[in-house]
């Protein structure tokens, strides 16, 4: 379902990008080529001078919720994993290459590029720098905790890579089921 906020900002999804009919989009949100949109995923830029972005060849899962709240941003890179049932809620950035585990949350945070959230984690008011591993069911919220974080793993890296991929494939198949075979870019 896509639907204007109150200002009738629509959301712009680019040609190649896969959306579920089930997933609910509103207002000022653009989502880039090649971008898997899963089933029950909320995202909204419905508030006064928000807005939400995020770049190709990335995917958003089962019952992700993104918001950005009035006069903020939420940013998804490039080749960004966005697992079942996160929350990132702006203002926020979330570099390329990250990942972003089940049921983890991000708020008012940036995460440096190829991050790695673990299930379960909060990250809230702060910055994680590049290459960083939160692992599962942590809380970082303060600039020395962060500073404390574990390097992502090869691991961690190729299973990154290996979702994307994943996720690249379900865009291709679901758009010939849709009888509209785009070529991915």
């Amino acid at each position: 379902m896509l639907k204007p906020n109150p200002k009738g900002d629509y959301p712009i999804i680019h040609e190649t990008a896969f959306v579920d009919e089930t997933a609910i989009i509103v207002g000022n949100v653009r989502i880039g080529a090649n971008t898997f949109v899963g089933p029950l995923a909320v995202i909204r830029a419905d508030e006064s001078e928000s807005c939400v972005a995020i770049g190709k060849n990335s995917n958003v899962q089962d019952h992700v919720i993104i918001h950005a709240h009035a006069g903020t941003s939420a940013e998804i890179g490039e080749s960004v994993s966005l697992a079942h049932g996160c929350v990132v809620h702006g203002p926020c950035l979330v570099a390329r290459d990250c990942f972003i585990g089940f049921n983890a949350v991000i708020h008012t945070a940036e995460l440096g590029e190829g991050v790695f959230v673990g299930h379960s984690s909060t990250i809230a008011t702060t910055s994680i720098p590049k290459g960083k591993k939160i692992p599962h069911a942590s809380l970082v919220d303060t600039l020395e905790a962060a500073d404390e974080l574990p390097d992502t793993s090869v691991k961690e890296k190729k299973l990154a890579e290996k979702i994307v991929q994943a996720n690249h494939v379900l865009v291709s198949g679901y758009r010939v089921l849709e009888g509209n075979p785009r070529e991915s870019s």
